[in-house]
């Protein structure tokens, strides 16, 4: 791929690099400083923030809540990089902005911004002297949805894949260009932009079209392929695998092309299981030579990682002693064993803590019995959702946050899936989620909704002591209603 990266490289100007950026965990301090001259009320106003972390899935996030003193919202936010970007997004009732910046673990940041009438706000200054401006961050992420959402738009002709060779050659004269042309609408990106934005272009499209190409060719053109050879995939050798890499927008993670990297070329990497990570290290860099003739110790580190956080997260097997010794000591220059050893430190505790987990698909639920023996006496809001939710997952997010900052009361929190959402994704997800989890078939999911007049997911049931109903609603009410609805319910 020549001709296209050198083309689409020449449009970038480099605002900063990522020389310095290395996996680290650690904090970095943000304040948001909210001014309002025309006395725009703000008492209910929240600010949270959004991080993707290197192993998270696409379009999925950690949201933090800063803290409130008057008009200033700060905090320390948990991040894996030294410099690394996130998402600030503004919410007072119904209203609200979003917001990216790049915080520093060595050097906090300070956002000021004015909301003005209608709650139109205006970018007044941050602490960062490479700091993109509103408008840019907006062009980026315009410019992102735009790239994404071309997936299964230009697709490579079914006739070309008698040959890789005329497969690859469509998508470095067709079908990037294609995506960037409409990404782009045809325009530059922004002056000032940094290269780490392309670079993360470059690795979804790989993740989704060019590594895995047998699933592609069946899934998209329905026919049966061959797994080409390993040299077919050299355009990966045009990708920076400094720590440029790991720098990606908070709506996009790094983790679907690693794990496209571990599973695809030549039958993937194979599983690290109780190699010491050197040695499955030396041998996977010797397999992808002919793909990438100058593999980075960060990328095979990140390869590695990801073989345990496989083993761990998606096969939900933990961590035998030998692999926690092998983690321990295989990663000296980074902290992705501190990463690996918390998620199998997650799954352990959520295997002894399976009584909140119960997946009740195989047989006949009835919500109101089971609330009615299960919780007598007890106020209860019921959560339905599911796992392919976006909305749901936000929403959770920011009530499971709300709800550490409440006192202490005897309500159950109670969370409802059906079997449209994947059970291990499922187990996955509540493995790291307070209350009460269930997973239900979609029959009686559907009864639910009937029964209680909701249209969809997130939806929500508030019941009071004595298990009246109190509030149904579907779709998120907004932080809140969902307070007054605590209140409500708690009240004696």
């Amino acid at each position: 791929m020549h001709r296209l990266l050198i083309i689409t490289m020449s449009l970038l100007l480099a605002l900063c690099t990522a020389a310095s950026n290395n996996i680290k965990v650690g904090t970095a301090k943000l304040s948001v400083i909210i001014n309002n001259p025309d006395s725009v009320n703000i008492d209910n106003a929240i600010v949270w923030v959004d991080t993707a972390p290197i192993f998270i899935d696409a379009y999925d996030n950690l949201t933090f809540k800063l803290e409130k003193n008057g008009n200033v919202f700060s905090g320390d936010i948990p991040v894996e990089q030294l410099q690394e970007i996130v998402g600030v997004r503004f919410e007072c009732d119904s209203h609200g902005f979003g917001y990216m910046a790049t915080l520093y673990q060595d050097t906090p940041v300070e956002l000021t911004f004015t909301i003005w009438p209608d709650y139109i706000f205006t970018e007044d200054s941050s602490s960062d002297p490479n700091a993109l401006t509103k408008e840019h961050w907006h062009r980026l992420n315009t410019i992102f949805l735009r790239f994404t959402s071309l997936e299964n738009t230009v697709v490579v002709p079914t006739e070309l894949y008698d040959s890789w060779e005329r497969v690859r050659d469509f998508e470095e004269t067709v079908q990037f260009p294609k995506m960037m042309e409409y990404a782009l609408e045809g325009e530059e990106l922004p002056a000032n932009t940094p290269d780490w934005f392309m670079n993360s272009l470059k690795s979804i499209y790989a993740a989704r079209n060019t590594l895995p190409y047998t699933i592609i060719a069946e899934r998209r053109n329905g026919i049966i392929v061959d797994d080409p050879p390993m040299k077919s995939y050299s355009f990966l050798d045009y990708f920076d695998y400094s720590p440029l890499l790991l720098m990606h927008t908070p709506f996009h993670g790094l983790k679907s092309f690693i794990y496209a990297l571990l599973r695809f070329p030549e039958g993937g990497f194979g599983k690290i299981g109780e190699e010491p990570v050197a040695q499955w290290q030396a041998r996977a860099k010797e397999k992808m030579l002919p793909a990438i003739s100058h593999p980075t110790q960060l990328l095979l580190d990140l390869l590695a990682a990801m073989s345990y956080v496989e083993q761990v997260e998606i096969n939900r097997q933990p961590l035998s002693p030998t692999q926690i010794a092998n983690v321990m000591t295989g990663f000296p220059d980074n902290d992705l064993d501190k990463i690996i050893i918390e998620k199998n430190a997650k799954l352990m505790a959520a295997s002894a803590n399976q009584s909140n987990v119960q997946d009740l698909s195989a047989v006949t639920f009835n919500l109101k019995r089971y609330i009615d023996k299960m919780y007598p006496g007890k106020p209860i809001i019921v959560d339905l959702w599911n796992t392919w939710c976006g909305p749901c997952l936000d929403a959770i997010s920011k009530t499971e946050i709300l709800r550490k900052d409440l006192p202490e009361s005897n309500i159950v929190f109670l969370y409802v899936s059906d079997e449209s959402s994947d059970f291990g994704e499922w187990e996955r997800r509540v493995a790291d989620m307070d209350g009460i989890n269930l997973r239900i078939n979609k029959e009686d999911s559907e009864k639910i909704g009937e029964e209680y007049n909701l249209t969809g997911f997130p939806s929500y049931l508030i019941f009071n002591r004595d298990h009246e109903l109190v509030h149904s609603q579907t779709a998120f009410p907004g932080v809140t209603e969902y307070k007054n609805w605590i209140d409500e319910i708690t009240k004696e």
